[in-house]
């Protein structure tokens, strides 16, 4: 079954996908399920310039975890041990025939918090990383905001593994406030070809005010502000964006946008730098971006 009005591609020619041949015109031939990595499409009807869609999906992710902190590399063999914020992790087994590795999470009175097996490490296991879940939990071990991650491929004929050892990782959960700023809903953005987290878009639940009397907004963990400098009641004639971060002697430094009001108008609109999620969003609007040309104010 094909989209009503076209064709499948087992009805082109075989000369169609030779390298630079094309007898008819590939624009209205689309299978019917289309595919692009991780993403698929049904489509329903399709015209020149319509397609409507019967169904489409594509990957999500309800949660994801990461630490500010930078993760430590601990090269361990059987009874070595290494401290873990204030917990130890201890390398209880190396199996290189069944290639497991046992290990235990331990406090600082010796008491068990918990035990992990890390493994097998076969085929199966790594041809499936770093997208398949039942595959991460597999090689990481995770007791509150400890992650123990065991590095894959590993020899274990050395009776050495080398693990990851990362503190303070916290969670983040889809459309819940960002922990840092509940002002912000969490809206993770995933590769639609290999379910890996691109990029993390803070929403603002409420909308943003700003006039005469509060011409700045304070963005997520003050890192970035709105500034309005030139506000007649009417039209917004100057504003910029301010950014702050730390440098490398751990002092702040701040850097500033040119004004950002290419005319007056009654509106902030500007998408600052380029990236995967937003490109789409540019690349739809660009022309009538550029050629638009409001006509609203009292002269």
């Amino acid at each position: 079954m094909v989209a009503h009005g076209l064709k499948s591609y087992e009805d082109l020619p075989e000369t169609f996908l030779e390298e630079g041949v094309y007898e008819q015109d590939f624009e209205y031939y689309i299978p019917d399920v289309f595919g692009e990595g991780a993403t698929y499409l049904i489509p329903k009807w399709i015209s020149p310039d319509y397609v409507e869609v019967e169904e489409m999906g594509t990957p999500g992710m309800d949660e994801f975890t990461f630490t500010y902190k930078e993760p430590k590399k601990k090269l361990l063999g059987e009874g070595q041990r290494t401290k873990v914020g204030d917990n130890y992790f201890e390398v209880l087994r190396l199996d290189a025939e069944q290639m497991l590795v046992e290990g235990v999470l331990t406090d600082h009175e010796g008491n068990v918090l918990v035990e992990k097996t890390f493994g097998p490490l076969d085929e199966d296991l790594l041809s499936t990383l770093p997208q398949y879940a039942p595959s991460q939990e597999k090689i990481n071990l995770q007791y509150r905001d400890i992650y123990v991650t065991l590095d894959v491929p590993a020899d274990l004929t050395k009776s050495k593994a080398m693990f990851y050892v990362a503190t303070d990782a916290v969670t983040y959960k889809r459309d819940k406030p960002w922990p840092e700023d509940p002002r912000f809903l969490v809206r993770p953005d995933v590769c639609g070809h290999c379910y890996q987290l691109n990029e993390v878009i803070l929403d603002n639940k409420d909308p943003i005010v700003i006039d005469a009397d509060n011409p700045v907004f304070d963005g997520p963990g003050g890192y970035v502000q709105i500034v309005i400098e030139d506000f007649d009641g009417e039209a917004i004639n100057k504003w910029h964006l301010e950014t702050k971060r730390k440098n490398e002697k751990g002092e702040w430094e701040i850097k500033k946008t040119p004004n950002l009001a290419e005319y007056p108008k009654d509106n902030i609109d500007v998408m600052v730098r380029v990236n995967g999620t937003t490109e789409s969003f540019l690349r739809k609007t660009v022309l009538e971006r550029l050629s638009y040309r409001e006509i609203w104010r009292l002269k």
